[in-house]
């Protein structure tokens, strides 16, 4: 009464439009992953955007490669075997160090290390102690590294230190170093000792490296590579969590099936290219499975393109940490268990916000259209609509920011805690 009939009405609709404004549906995501990706870069996981959480949020299955992720990617020669007739220990040291100065592995680096105690003893400096640079170099990622080593070239350098060459006819050394599958590809068989003296390696959990001079197999050597202390333990969290864990390594059977066995992992993929390694994810994914992948070397950079979530190790390679949609700045592999958990947080705390958005525009919307007025009289002026709108955003950016209350998992041996 005493109203224009027009303005009484005009009244409710500004109201219904100012509290049905969706600005608290607009930012329950965005604000959600800003915070999440927050707090993953204060605790050292970048996180290349939301996609990547929501998918790392259903991942159902993580893939581990081996060297460098699972252990400390610290690998060294533990032991040898010497076999070439005339060539001394230190000469086939010297020239399996010149095959592998080309490559970036770590395996490679070992040889590297192997090669400068033998010659110099355990020096402080060996970035000053240099090889030959190779000829012909074809670095075969999965298998090793073939080159063409000059005779006139090794002589000389073999006199700069002080050792004989053990032929002294200047020609050309066609030089492999590798595991079987290449050995195999160029038709190099150890002698049957050797062959099972590599098996007691391999089940020890060591992995056999092969160097073959001209065809002949000249030296032998075992790498050893610890696990990292966590290593464990975050598998064990992970199956836990419901999320099944399975390794793919270029490695050889005998020694990824020693270290799936101490740390966990039953489902193992060995012996395996970077290519098949894809082929391992693929298989996966046509079984409805959503897979991520955690690697750090070049030989991982395919399958973390392939997988669904790719994370990728700091201490890595660039091209893996390119790849990658996760990139944990620390080499630890607990940051893996907190990108998943951290993941899962962030979308509850979206679809929280999501609740109360909803319920917001559920409640407030009727109610500015006079849903109450008939039998209350009850009216919501347009200055409290725009009230209510201002105070749901500002609650759905609080809920958001609550993230920052987010505690990492704490993950303990026994009754030894880790983190």
């Amino acid at each position: 009464q005493g109203h224009n009939v027009f303005l009484f009405s005009l009244t409710f609709g500004i109201s219904v439009v100012v509290v049905a404004c969706p600005c608290a549906l607009g930012l329950a995501t965005p604000t959600a992953i800003m915070v999440g990706t927050g707090v993953g870069a204060t605790n050292g996981v970048l996180i290349k955007g939301g996609d990547a959480l929501e998918k790392a949020c259903h991942v159902s299955c993580l893939v581990f490669d081996k060297t460098g992720t699972l252990t400390l990617g610290l690998p060294s020669v533990v032991d040898s075997l010497h076999l070439h007739p005339y060539m001394k220990e230190e000469e086939c040291a010297v020239l399996a160090a010149t095959a592998e100065s080309s490559s970036e592995h770590p395996l490679a680096r070992a040889i590297l290390k192997y090669a400068r105690d033998v010659l110099f003893g355990k020096v402080r400096d060996d970035s000053q102690v240099t090889f030959d640079t190779p000829e012909e170099v074809d670095i075969l990622p999965g298998f090793g590294v073939i080159c063409t080593v000059k005779g006139a070239a090794h002589a000389e350098h073999m006199a700069r230190i002080n050792l004989t060459p053990g032929s002294r006819n200047a020609r050309n050394m066609r030089v492999c170093i590798g595991n079987r599958k290449l050995m195999q590809s160029e038709g190099v068989r150890p002698p049957e000792s050797a062959d099972l003296w590599m098996k007691d390696q391999e089940e020890g959990g060591r992995t056999a490296v092969m160097f073959a001079v001209d065809g002949a197999v000249a030296s032998i050597f075992a790498i050893a590579d610890p696990l990292k202390p966590e290593a464990r333990g975050v598998v064990e969290h992970l199956q836990a969590m419901g999320i099944a864990c399975a390794m793919a390594s270029g490695d050889n059977w005998r020694t990824a099936q020693a270290i799936g066995r101490d740390v966990g992992i039953s489902d193992i993929h060995a012996g395996i290219s970077p290519g098949e390694k894809v082929d391992v994810i693929k298989e996966m994914q046509r079984k409805n499975v959503s897979v991520g992948m955690v690697g750090d070397g070049v030989n991982d950079s395919p399958a973390l393109v392939a997988s669904d979530v790719g994370i990728a190790l700091g201490s890595g390679t660039d091209i893996a940490v390119e790849a990658a949609d996760y990139v944990l700045m620390r080499d630890n592999l607990e940051d893996v268990l907190m990108a998943v958990d951290l993941s899962k947080a962030t979308m509850r705390r979206i679809k929280q916000n999501y609740v109360w958005a909803m319920v917001y525009n559920i409640v407030c919307i009727p109610l500015a259209g006079g849903a109450l007025f008939p039998s209350t009289h009850l009216q919501l002026p347009p200055w409290v609509a725009g009230g209510a709108m201002a105070l749901s955003s500002v609650s759905v950016v609080c809920s958001s920011l609550l993230l920052h209350s987010y505690r990492r998992p704490v993950l303990r041996l026994g009754d030894v805690k880790v983190t």
